[in-house]
């Protein structure tokens, strides 16, 4: 009985092996140049040549007045003028000096108020946060007479205070409430009475303390004269309440009104902010908004009735546009520069009320004249507030101010400047929130940058103020001009496609319609559905860009952008062979931004030569309204002359009312005489120009991006086909192996075995290295009940001292035979063991494992059948010690001893294991014995001795105890060699696999092998690598649009993943119900257990099958003992 034979796949000349080697080489340089060049095509953005549009030419105007030399009675108050602000500068001055010893400098205050109505208020805030200390905002209203409050848009009022928390700053929020509109009859109601007065202020001071805001700022205007005493009444009576909950009280006040009690209401009052502007209101004739002269009397007189440390010196950063008499046109600082700008009107300081202006003519020739607050108006304000050490200083308002303002306003009030330095802080002028539109329509091209301006001014430290003030240069804001307005043309686009649910439908509806449209992609859609692409692009219509992922793009970083457009363009051109310059944001995010924070995204968009679409008829239909309203919603928008650019959706959600409005929105407006047109006509374009073919150049890149894009489309699919593959297998799996394990378990309870029936039994160990563990085996085995058998220990040239210690204990025990010879492998040793006995029964047994006394008989009395072969034990795993020896026995439990008792029924039993099994010796003989041209001599025998007739059975109640690696190197030896040899034994019987001369070995045993120990463990972790894919990649679209964010396909994955893991958790409780004695504590780390193997035996399956295709020399590679089971186990 030989055992040596040339192992499995072992393949002496290397050949396979340099087989396998150049093939992955090749393949390696293949997918490596792919993703070169797919990774360097998308990295270098794409960027179009600017494709030639339309000039915008503004329209002649009327040049503004020339500038008239003074005469010289003006000349002669100008210098007065001088000398009198002189002489109040070295006054302030020596009053400086004369305190300097006992007052320290003096860094007031800053407070910003804020309005809802206008987006720059905001985006001032952000960019001049850390300059603020209070922020006033605008959210409270006086809704009637009774003393009832409004709030404006709590959404934004909500958004801005998370906006300051989470910056963890000290800037306060003191909201302001106004009687909006400057009712005076709604406040006389309120102020008059008691209870109404109570009842606003119980009003107020809820709302501040539910939102945890530092105290409430007053302004109620256009008081009548009998309801100034009241008011101040109010005053007391809020501020006392407010202060008893450590809450702050401003009040605003009208500085040129000698009606109000500015006394008392100081003695009240934390602050007494003076709105020290409206000179000149609206419905006056044109003139300053403050005036210096103006602003220095007032001040000088208000600060003998209001203490210093309870005045804030409220300035107005807006200016006015007067027409003739009209009424004047309030506007920001920078709508007025771009006035000036476009009209060539000249800014200069007015020398009387050192406040700024300038005239022009509109496209009208009417003649307007402007007065500005700006930073010059407001530095010279600046400096006489500092003459009077208030508490502080306020900017009426966040948004309309000169960005300039912020270089100076918090300054100590000591601070010293001289020309130079005021230049310094005043000499570049750019734009922080106004952008520049020209023309008209949908269509958006930035067709101008930025550019700092140059203001000169004169500064005059005689006087501590700015004499004069032009501009060198005016600076220039982003400028976007807008393209597309067309008469009775009508763009059909549809945004966040391709979808397999309705593209296709919508398709078929223009088509048979025979109206075009635009399409705008969404990347990762292209991906799951190129065919659709192509048939847009076949069938007429034009596609654009709208971003891989679908972000909001003002909320990423560039690099983000330019790589989102990037993949979709390619993607777009490996579907169509076109590029496109058509680019439109998601959301319709700053389709028409309104400041330069927006700006950023849409410049690099257009830097990059893409035209930015947006769109005015938006009938909402992603929130899915039934189609007639959105069939009306486009033609009320149209009709009212609103835009050329229809948006509306085929992906990203439920899209069956858009398809069902349709075909009716397309039939009324042709009947309503519009012209359905691509976006490419509204700009004089053809469809070849905005989408030209890809260059010659760049086919081969095509072709990789092509094939890159194809090679992701087929692993997602083939990720999504496995996870499909391996639950199936899982949900059959299970229903077999319970059934077949009920099966069995019941029928070995009815099973009755003939007494006393004990043929010859000779137990086979052999051992190499087993110092450790082999006196404890033998001697369990002594103490075995069993009265026929024999120990044969066959020393398989050992290099440390198990021989001498078997000898040592054992040499005078006659039921101990021990052998020694040369180290000839296990299969060897066994056989050479066999060959020393004549039982009729053979137990061969690994040196590492513990026999219960009644282990040998409950295996013996099988071969009472003369067709049992062979039968396969109940291993244990003796050392439960740590995590991993605990998932070992878990292991065993629910899967090797559970799959025996199964297969069982089945006679498909495919290995009796070394740790516990019996051999009738007549069947191992003709089977040719253990063979060493595998490493699973066990499994490998076992199959033989089916394919010759013999029947394999298990015995749970022979239970042998092992001992299991208890370190992670340990059990990848043992695993490998376990897979390796399973893989070996499977090959080297492949001829059984569906024969159906070897009955349930070769249709059920063998493709079990294959199915669920050698496929099911790479599908199993792929399983998991799906889910977390899936979790990651809706957690990214959550992050990217959550406004209409949708888990479902999250869901349908994460259901069956449940579904899945429920399946193994019952599986795992059913073996434990067939072994009722053990522990179920176990069962506590089945989840970690399963995500930890699955990970383990993805990692050996692979190095297994490597190692097969190489046909390189695989040793046994033992792992050492540590003798860690001890006799106790038995227990």
């Amino acid at each position: 009985m030989s055992s040596s034979q040339k192992p499995v796949f072992y393949d002496p000349t290397n050949q396979r092996a340099k087989k396998l080697r150049f093939i992955s080489l090749v393949l390696g340089f293949t997918l490596t140049v792919l993703l070169i060049i797919f990774l360097i095509s998308i990295l270098f953005v794409p960027s179009f040549t600017p494709l030639p549009l339309a000039s915008f030419i503004k329209e002649s105007r009327q040049k503004p007045p020339q500038q008239l030399s003074i005469s010289a009675s003006k000349a002669k108050i100008i210098e007065e003028l001088e000398i009198k602000r002189a002489e109040e500068q070295k006054k302030y001055a020596l009053e400086q000096e004369r305190l300097q010893n006992s007052k320290k400098p003096l860094s007031p205050l800053v407070i910003g108020f804020m309005v809802n109505w206008d987006d720059n208020s905001f985006e001032s805030l952000k960019q001049n946060f850390e300059k603020i200390d209070i922020l006033s905002p605008e959210w409270l209203h006086i809704k009637d007479g009774t003393g009832n409050i409004t709030l404006d848009n709590e959404g934004l009022q909500k958004e801005v205070t998370e906006y300051v928390r989470s910056r963890n700053s000290n800037l306060a929020i003191i909201p302001l409430v106004n009687n909006f509109g400057w009712q005076k009859s709604i406040l006389h109601e309120v102020l008059r009475k008691n209870s109404t007065r109570a009842h606003l202020i119980s009003e107020l001071l809820k709302y501040i303390k539910d939102r945890k805001y530092a105290g409430i700022s007053i302004d109620f205007e256009n008081i009548d004269d009998i309801d100034q005493r009241n008011f101040s009444q109010f005053i007391e009576e809020i501020s006392s309440t407010f202060h008893a909950e450590n809450l702050q009280v401003s009040v605003n006040v009208i500085p040129d009104n000698p009606a109000y009690e500015f006394k008392r209401l100081s003695l009240a009052a934390d602050h007494v902010i003076l709105m020290m502007y409206d000179e000149n209101i609206a419905t006056d004739p044109a003139g300053p908004i403050s005036g210096i002269d103006w602003y220095s009397e007032l001040l000088t007189n208000l600060s003998k009735e209001i203490p210093s440390n309870k005045m804030i010196i409220a300035m107005g950063a807006y200016s006015n546009d007067w027409q003739g008499n009209n009424k004047a046109e309030q506007k920001s600082f920078e709508d007025a520069l771009l006035t000036a700008t476009d009209s060539e009107g000249v800014i200069s300081l007015n020398p009387i009320s050192l406040s700024s202006t300038y005239q022009y003519y509109d496209d009208t020739d009417k003649l307007h004249t402007v007065w500005m607050q700006d930073s010059v108006s407001l530095f010279n304000q600046y400096m006489i507030a500092s003459r009077f050490s208030p508490a502080g200083v306020a900017l009426w308002r966040l948004g309309g101010e000169d960005k300039s303002i912020w270089n100076f306003i918090g300054n100590s009030f000591d601070t010293t400047y001289t020309p130079d330095s005021v230049q310094a802080l005043l000499g570049d002028v750019t734009y922080s929130y106004t952008l520049d539109y020209e023309s008209d329509g949908e269509i958006l091209k930035v067709t101008g940058l930025p550019h700092t301006g140059k203001r000169i001014v004169t500064f005059n430290p005689v006087t501590g103020l700015i004499s004069k003030e032009n501009f060198n240069d005016y600076p220039k804001p982003y400028v976007i001009t807008q393209y597309g307005k067309s008469d009775r043309k009508i763009a059909l686009t549809f945004d966040d496609g391709p979808d397999d649910s309705y593209t296709s439908k919508i398709l078929d509806i223009l088509k048979n319609k025979n109206a075009p449209a635009t399409f705008f992609l969404v990347g990762e859609n292209i991906g799951s559905f190129p065919s659709l692409v192509r048939r847009e692009y076949e069938e007429g219509h034009e596609i654009g860009n709208h971003t891989f992922s679908h972000p909001n793009i003002s909320e990423i970083s560039q690099t983000q952008l330019r790589l989102e457009l990037s993949v979709t363009e390619r993607m777009i051109e490996s579907s169509t062979g076109h590029q496109s310059l058509l680019f439109r944001a998601p959301f319709a995010v700053d389709s028409e931004p309104t400041t330069p924070d927006q700006m950023i995204p849409v410049a690099e968009v257009s830097r990059l030569g893409y035209l930015m679409v947006g769109m005015h008829i938006d009938p909402s239909d992603w929130e899915s309204p039934p189609s007639g309203q959105i069939i009306s919603r486009v033609l009320s928008q149209i009709e009212s002359g609103q835009g050329n650019v229809v948006l509306l959706h085929d992906g990203g959600g439920e899209r069956e009312q858009t398809v069902l409005a349709l075909p009716k929105l397309i039939d009324t407006l042709r009947a309503k005489g519009y012209n359905l047109v691509l976006v490419s006509d509204l700009l004089g374009k053809s469809r070849d120009e905005i989408m030209p073919a890809i260059q010659v150049s760049d086919k081969f890149e095509k072709v990789s991006n092509t094939a890159s894009f194809s090679i992701a489309r087929v692993i997602v699919y083939i990720l999504h086909l496995l996870f499909l593959f391996g639950l199936i297998l899982g949900i059959i799996r299970f229903f077999m192996v319970g059934i077949l394990a009920l099966i069995e378990y019941l029928k070995e309870r009815r099973k009755t075995f003939t007494p006393g029936f004990f043929p010859s039994m000779a137990v086979i160990i052999s051992a190499f290295n087993e110092e450790k563990v082999i006196n404890q085996t033998i001697s369990t085995l002594l103490s075995s009940t069993y009265p026929n058998f024999e120990i044969i220990v066959v020393d398989d040239g050992s290099t440390d001292k198990t021989l001498e210690k078997v000898k040592e204990t054992f040499g005078e025990n006659n039921r101990v035979q021990i052998y020694h010879q040369e180290n000839s492998g296990k299969s060897t040793a066994l056989n050479f063991g066999i060959a020393k006995t004549s039982a009729d029964i053979v137990v061969s047994l690994d040196a590492d494992t513990i026999f219960p006394p009644v282990a040998l008989s409950k295996l013996a009395r099988h071969f009472e059948d003369p067709n049992i072969g062979a039968v396969a034990g109940n291993a244990k795993v003796g050392n439960r010690n740590n995590l991993l020896t605990k998932f070992q026995a878990l292991e065993y439990i629910i899967s090797q001893n559970l799959d025996k008792r199964a297969f069982s029924v089945l006679d498909a039993i495919t290995v009796v294991p070394g740790a516990v099994g019996a051999w009738r010796r007549k069947a191992l003989l003709e089977a040719g014995g253990f063979k060493s041209d595998t490493l699973a001599e066990d499994s490998d025998l076992t199959i033989s001795i089916r394919k010759i007739g013999y029947t394999i059975t298990y015995e749970d109640e022979a239970i042998g105890i092992t001992e299991a690696p208890e370190t992670v190197k340990n059990l990848i030896k043992q695993r490998f060699r376990w897979m390796y040899g399973t893989l070996q034994v499977g090959w080297k019987h492949i001829g059984a696999l569906l024969n159906p001369k070897y009955g349930s070995l070769g249709l059920i045993a063998l493709p079990n092998i294959i199915i669920f120990q050698l496929i099911f463990p790479i599908v199993s972790p792929l399983m998991d690598l799906t889910v977390i894919v899936s979790i990651f990649a809706t957690l990214f679209t959550y992050n990217q649009h959550p406004e209409s964010f949708s888990a479902g396909s999250l869901q349908h994955i994460l259901y069956f993943y449940l579904l899945f893991l429920i399946i193994e958790i019952l599986g795992a409780g059913i073996a434990f119900l067939f072994e009722r004695k053990e522990d179920p504590r176990l069962l506590v780390w089945l989840i970690i257990q399963r995500f930890y193997y699955r990970q383990l035996m993805y990692y050996i399956v692979l190095k297994s099958l490597f190692t097969s295709l190489r046909g390189i020399a695989v040793g046994w590679n033992k792992f050492d003992r540590t003798g860690t089971v001890k006799i106790d186990n038995l227990k």
